[in-house]
């Protein structure tokens, strides 16, 4: 792991020396300090080994990231593997997060030990996030997986049918001239629908159907 090398980005001058110190004994990575406003200075060091970056979010909103750190993941992405700690205990929304070039999140009130075996996962190109996070993440990107997929809601073949051609855009003049029926029965089966998937409007149903499209076909 000699090529490696930790970044411990932090506002905390006390804070980014005692982690260094912390993460280099237990690992023999070698760890380097960078104040949160001189980030860029991660990109200056030439390594072979991979970055691991530590982001402070120490009193930090979590739904407003600093734009230092956006600019880092979006402009850098294959350069370094970035991972939160200190990340507050009651922020559990933090699935969003791996869509975010993010490969890890630690929160601050993690044991030191887990920290240190998170780095090492994330040295060996593993990422590191709490298992509840992890199944929110596939759950929500994985529809047919849902606590609810073994409950579908009791669609008919038609009204199925129609569903689908209301995510398509379809009005209901066109919807009634494709399947030979009047606009009073396209009607009747829209508010069937909109009552069985729980929806008010078009739009709404449009995208209970795009998450679902498994259902309708």
């Amino acid at each position: 792991m000699s090529d490696h090398c930790v970044y411990i980005v932090s506002r905390s001058d006390f804070q980014r020396k005692l982690l260094a110190s912390f993460v280099e004994e237990k690992t023999g990575i070698t760890c380097l300090c960078i104040v949160a406003e001189e980030w860029h200075q991660i990109f200056a060091h030439a390594t072979d080994g991979k970055k691991i970056v530590l982001w402070d979010c120490l009193n930090v909103d979590c739904e407003c990231l600093d734009d230092r750190l956006s600019s880092l993941l979006n402009f850098y992405p294959d350069q370094c593997m970035v991972s939160l700690f200190n990340v507050n205990a009651s922020y559990r929304d933090s699935a969003k997060f791996i869509s975010k070039w993010l490969y890890g999140v630690f929160y601050e009130n993690d044991v030191p030990v887990l920290l240190v075996k998170g780095i090492k996962a994330l040295v060996q190109g593993e990422m590191w996030f709490p298992r509840g996070v992890m199944t929110q993440f596939i759950l929500a990107n994985k529809p047919h997986l849902r606590s609810d997929a073994y409950a579908p809601p009791p669609l008919t073949s038609r009204e199925k049918e129609i569903l689908l051609q209301i995510t398509s855009g379809s009005g209901n003049k066109q919807i009634a001239d494709r399947l030979c029926v009047s606009q009073y029965t396209v009607k009747t089966h829209l508010y069937n629908i909109f009552k069985k998937i729980k929806v008010t409007t078009r739009g709404q149903a449009s995208h209970w159907a795009a998450r679902n499209n498994h259902y309708l076909i």
